[in-house]
């Protein structure tokens, strides 16, 4: 009988000691993440007392803002939009190794984008807009490979997008071609000071973007700004883009002949210096609700098919076309 018991005891203590290490592990994977929450509660100064409950006495999954993955047990989303928050990004945002999205729109955050996030390997959503953030994106963002949504519309941001930049995403001054490793669905660095050429290299690389958004910045076209062509070009890779925004930044060139983005919604080229005639080839985009071409040095006139194709439903679609003659 003894010899039969044993092995059980032995069973049943070994079940006892794995299951006290994944407790432990589990404790020592939150206590991680409560630190890292704490010191970047530390180095910002908080008006509304939006944080309040930010303290080492309270269960980290019950902060404001935080929510916990439950089968991992780990932060796995920050979310403190418009909290008026101000100061650095710490980057000791980076000890959140299971952080999926990362959320601070609206606030008062400046300095530059900690390159240190470029570890969060399992970060789908980083949006940063509506901040006083300066400085480039950082090249190493090339290594969020599960990166969806990136979004730092309406800072100070400058530079060029880096040719690597989301290179190894097979989802996304100069955008950083190391973007290109990225599979991103939605691009928006909109009203930055970023300069560069159209980043051609970019969008031919990431074919899954719905939503490409760049107006706002001193980009140029290729060939000293003569030349929208090439950039036209790479994105037919992007067959299921549905808005597209290059406005404001004096683009030069003529509108491409062959537009064949079948999803495409919204066209907004306003502000620049495209000229030349509207191809009639715009009237095949048959999902067009709103095309701006205003206040550029367009000439000729509009095309059956294009006033055809944006007038059968007058309710809902908009053109909006300024020609020079």
């Amino acid at each position: 009988m003894a010899l039969i018991r044993l092995p059980f005891i032995l069973l049943l203590q070994y079940l006892v000691t794995v299951t006290g290490n994944g407790d432990s592990a589990y404790h020592h994977s939150l206590q991680k993440d409560k630190a890292a929450l704490l010191e970047f509660k530390r180095s910002i100064f908080d008006p509304n007392s939006t944080l309040s409950n930010w303290e080492e006495g309270a269960h980290v999954c019950n902060f404001t803002g935080i929510r916990c993955d439950k089968f991992h047990h780990r932060v796995v989303q920050i979310n403190l939009t418009g909290s008026k928050l101000l100061g650095k990004i710490s980057p000791f945002i980076s000890n959140l190794t299971r952080l999926h999205y990362l959320i601070l729109d609206e606030n008062h955050f400046f300095g530059t984008i900690p390159p240190e996030l470029s570890s969060l390997q399992h970060l789908q959503t980083l949006s940063l807009m509506k901040n006083n953030l300066t400085g480039p994106i950082p090249d190493t963002f090339s290594l969020l490979t599960n990166l969806t949504f990136f979004s730092v519309r309406e800072n100070s941001l400058t530079g060029s997008l880096p040719p690597t930049f989301f290179s190894n995403c097979t989802t996304l001054g100069q955008l950083p071609a190391s973007l290109t490793n990225v599979t991103l669905y939605n691009l928006d660095v909109e009203y930055n000071l970023l300069s560069g050429e159209l980043p051609f290299y970019l969008v031919g690389k990431q074919p899954t973007l719905v939503f490409l958004h760049l107006s706002y910045n001193n980009m140029t076209s290729h060939d000293s700004n003569t030349n929208l062509n090439t950039f036209f070009r790479e994105l037919k890779n992007c067959t299921d883009l549905e808005e597209l925004e290059l406005a404001g930044m004096g683009l030069g060139g003529t509108l491409p002949s062959s537009l064949d983005h079948p999803n495409l919604r919204l066209l907004d080229l306003q502000e620049n210096r495209i000229f030349g005639s509207i191809p009639p080839e715009m009237g095949n985009l048959s999902s067009l609700i709103m095309l701006n071409l205003a206040f550029n040095l367009l000439n000729g006139t509009i095309s059956e098919e294009v006033t055809s194709r944006l007038s059968r439903d007058n309710t809902t679609k908009t053109t909006k076309v300024h020609k020079s003659a």
